[in-house]
C-alpha cells in the first residue's frame, strides 16, 4: 500500500509512525508546505491518557516525548490578587521539540519526509491511500467541502496566542479588569523560561482598549502592562525565529459529515477542532492517527471498509470531546459576567465548565457539595501540599505503569 500524508504535524507524522510500524513493507510518504524547522504556536498540554497511549503504541517516541516535557503540578485562578488554587496535574511540551521527535522517529522507521511542496487535490497524488492532515484551513477537503459536510462556527470571543519567558509553575488562568471590560489568559510552562500564554477578552474589550488598531509592539506592550504582576515584569512575545507574528483571532469550531471520499480520509483539525480551553487538540489529533493506522492494517477488510472503521470509531469519540469544548468555549463568551462573583464561586464553576457551559447558575451553587468542600479545603496550606502529595504518588504510578 502506498500512503501519501499531505501536512507533517503532529497528527499527520504520527499517522505515518503507525503506518510503518504496522506494515514495514508499506510506501509512506509525508508532504508539508513549510520549509523543515518550521512551526507555529508554542507550547502543547496533554495528560496521563495520551501519555499511556502514546506508550503503548510505540514507546521509544513515548519515553522521548516524557523526557523533554515539563510536569505542572497544580492549577489556580488569579482575579487581580485573588489566587485561588484548584488541584491536578498535567504535562507539555514545546511544539517544535514534539516535532523534532516525531520527525526522527519516521525517518528511523522508513518514513519520506518532502518539505516545501504544497498538495492542493487529491487527484495530483499518485498513491492508494491520500490523508488531509493539512489543518482547519485543509486545501484538500475545502475542495470536496459538500461531500464532506463541513460546517464552521466561530466563536464570539477574541484571542491571541502568544508567549512569555515567564515560568508558569502551575496552568495559570489570570484575569484583569481593564476601563474596556476583563481581560484573561490561559497560562502554562512548557520549557525552562519559556511559558504559553493565551489571552482571551470580548471581542467589544479588544476593540475598546484599541488592540484591534495598535501594532504589533504596542499591542504586545499594552498586555504585558495589563499582566504586569503576573509576569513579574517578563515581555510577551509574539512570534519566535521563523515564525509569523501572532494576530487577533476568533476560534473556529469545525465539523463535518463525512470523514472520508474514496481515497481521501480527513485526520485531526482538517476533520475537527476543539476549543483550546479544555487542551484536547492534540489528543484527539493523536487518537486520530492511531485509530486510522490500526484500521488500515485491520485484518479482512478493504480500504472502504478500513476508512469506515475508522470514521465509525472516532467521530462519537470526537463528537463527545466538542460538546465539552462548546460548553467551555460558552463558559468563557460570559466571562465578564463571571467574574462580579467571588473568586472562590468562580473558580468552582470554572472546574465546571465543561458540563455547564454559560449556564452555569452561580446563585445555584452548592457550598456543601463535596466538590465544593474539596476547593475550599485546597487554600489551605497544609491541606494542599497533602492534595500535592496524593497527585505526586499517582504521578508515581503512571510512570510506573509505563515502564
Amino acid at each position: 500500500m502506498r500512503i501519501t500524508c499531505v501536512g507533517g504535524g503532529p497528527a499527520g507524522l504520527y499517522f505515518a509512525m503507525v503506518a510503518k510500524l504496522r506494515d514495514p513493507a508499506r510506501e509512506v510518504v509525508v508532504v508539508e508546505r513549510n520549509p523543515p524547522g518550521t512551526t507555529y504556536g508554542w507550547g502543547v498540554v496533554y495528560w496521563d491518557s495520551l501519555r499511556h497511549a502514546l506508550h503503548r503504541v510505540d514507546a521509544p517516541s513515548a519515553r522521548e516525548i516524557t523526557a523533554r516535557s515539563v510536569t505542572w503540578t497544580g492549577q489556580q485562578l488569579r482575579m487581580g490578587e485573588r489566587v485561588v488554587h484548584l488541584g491536578g496535574y498535567g504535562y507539555s511540551i514545546e511544539r517544535r521539540q514534539l516535532l523534532d521527535v516525531l520527525q526522527a522517529r519516521a525517518r528511523q522507521l522508513g518514513v519520506q519526509m518532502r518539505f516545501e511542496e504544497t498538495v492542493d487535490d487529491a487527484a495530483d497524488v499518485d498513491a492508494d491511500v491520500v490523508v488531509a492532515a493539512d489543518g482547519h484551513m485543509s486545501a484538500l477537503r475545502s475542495r470536496r467541502a459538500e461531500v464532506f459536510g463541513t460546517s464552521i462556527r466561530t466563536g464570539a470571543n477574541a484571542y491571541i496566542w502568544l508567549g512569555t519567558s515567564k515560568e508558569f509553575k502551575d496552568f495559570t488562568f489570570g484575569c484583569e479588569p481593564t476601563d474596556a471590560g476583563w481581560l484573561w489568559y490561559h497560562g502554562y510552562q512548557f520549557a525552562k523560561n519559556a511559558s504559553t500564554v493565551i489571552v482571551e477578552c470580548a471581542d467589544a474589550t479588544r476593540r475598546g482598549l484599541g488592540l484591534d488598531a495598535l501594532d504589533d509592539s504596542a499591542g504586545l506592550e499594552m498586555l504585558a502592562d495589563v499582566f504586569r504582576r503576573h509576569l513579574d515584569g517578563a515581555p510577551l512575545r509574539g512570534r519566535r525565529p521563523g515564525q509569523h507574528p501572532a494576530r487577533w483571532s476568533h476560534f473556529p469550531t469545525l465539523t463535518n459529515e463525512r470523514w472520508y471520499d474514496d481515497r481521501l480520509v480527513l485526520l485531526g483539525d482538517a476533520a475537527h477542532t476543539a476549543h483550546y480551553s479544555i487542551g484536547s487538540g492534540t489528543r484527539l489529533a493523536l487518537e486520530d492517527a492511531i485509530a486510522l493506522g490500526n484500521a488500515l492494517s485491520a485484518p479482512g477488510l478493504d480500504l472502504a471498509g478500513a476508512l469506515r472503521r475508522y470514521a465509525d470509531e472516532r467521530r462519537p469519540e470526537v463528537a463527545r470531546w466538542q460538546a465539552e469544548a462548546a460548553a467551555s468555549a460558552s463558559w468563557f463568551e460570559s466571562m465578564d459576567e463571571h467574574l462580579t462573583h467571588g473568586s472562590m464561586d468562580v473558580a468552582h464553576a470554572l472546574l465546571r465548565r465543561r458540563h455547564t457551559g454559560a449556564g452555569a447558575a452561580f446563585a445555584d451553587i452548592d457550598r456543601s457539595a463535596w466538590d465544593y468542600r474539596l476547593l475550599h479545603a485546597t487554600q489551605n496550606p497544609a491541606l494542599r501540599q497533602a492534595r500535592w502529595l496524593v497527585g505526586a504518588a499517582r504521578r508515581r504510578r503512571a510512570a510506573a505503569r509505563l515502564r
